[in-house]
């Protein structure tokens, strides 16, 4: 469970991160939108494989990445829509975003929140 939520903080912070360096193309007015499409981004990526299984594509690291790139994209281009205060200007900007998201979080998730999690 302390993983879990070191990954929804990390992925939370990349994610208000990323957008101040977007140049407004991918904007959080708040905390809360960055909360909300955090919880919604986590539980997709933890199951990533599972669900690249499920559409019968081979779960090769690369095929799961692309897969996750362009969930991730599509994800965050919908929520644009459902949630207040979160906007994407569209979903090749989602995509590109995603796909930046997902090396730095492939480096957040299996490197440094195993080690944050020994800390605490």
């Amino acid at each position: 469970m302390k993983l879990i939520l070191i990954k929804l903080v990390a992925n939370a912070a990349l994610l208000y991160g990323l957008a101040l360096l977007c140049g407004g193309r991918i904007k959080f007015r708040g905390i809360v939108p960055v909360l909300s499409v955090a919880i919604f981004i986590v539980p997709l990526n933890v199951f990533m494989v599972e669900l690249v299984g499920l559409v019968g594509i081979t779960a090769t690291p690369l095929s799961v990445f692309v897969a996750a790139i362009l969930c991730n994209g599509v994800m965050l281009y919908a929520l644009s829509y459902i949630i207040p205060r979160f906007t994407v200007e569209n979903l090749p900007i989602a995509i590109a975003f995603a796909a930046i998201m997902g090396g730095v979080a492939l480096f957040l998730n299996f490197f440094l929140a195993d080690q944050l999690a020994g800390l605490l």
